[in-house]
């Protein structure tokens, strides 16, 4: 194998290696509040996307918490934190 034989068998590799990686990295999101009007249905996307990785909601109010466990259960996703 010459140089540019290497040359070129490395950047194919890291290229390939580089667009498998991307491919499969989901984006984080989180929300700061769930109790405005589309708030629950926002969220329930956000958790049953393969295309995002729902990370939580910060809520201060009892009735935002209580819609966030809410959808949770409903699409059986976890966040990380949910307070």
């Amino acid at each position: 194998m010459n140089r540019r034989e290497f040359l070129s068998t490395a950047v194919l590799s890291t290229t390939l290696a580089l667009r498998a990686a991307a491919a499969s990295r989901r984006i984080p999101i989180g929300f700061l509040g769930a109790t405005y009007s589309h708030g629950p249905e926002i969220v329930k996307l956000a958790m049953s996307s393969r295309d995002w990785e729902f990370v939580g909601v910060c809520d201060s109010t009892d009735s935002g918490r209580a819609g966030c466990a809410r959808c949770r259960h409903s699409t059986g996703s976890t966040p990380a934190r949910n307070s």
